[in-house]
């Protein structure tokens, strides 16, 4: 692959530059989460580093069941959130049906 003149894109193999998928807003959102990831685990280190018996104490008082809860939650909703796509036809249409599959309904019959 070549680089283009300008901004420095690579190329696609037809010559024209090739472009980031979605929309730029979705990547400035994507890369602050990076960024706030890379604070939160910066800070967190330091403090650790800084007074480790505190972590050492503060570790009992963790509440382990609620965080499982929460990560399940949230994975769950994550799973929910990509499969949205293939959702939205039949929320918007009321006509389709939620198995529209022709090998089911012909087994159906």
């Amino acid at each position: 692959m070549t680089l283009a003149g300008v901004g420095g894109l690579p190329l696609n193999p037809d010559g024209t530059p090739r472009r980031l998928p979605g929309y730029k807003a979705m990547w400035v959102g994507v890369s602050l989460e990076y960024l706030e990831f890379a604070v939160f685990f910066a800070v967190y280190f330091v403090a650790r580093w800084n007074h480790p018996q505190a972590f050492q104490e503060g570790a009992g008082r963790l509440w382990t069941t609620g965080g499982l809860l929460i990560t399940l939650v949230m994975v769950t909703s994550g799973y929910a959130l990509t499969r949205m796509p293939r959702l939205r036809p039949y929320l918007a249409h009321g006509i389709l049906e939620l198995d529209n599959n022709p090998a089911e309904r012909a087994m159906r019959a």
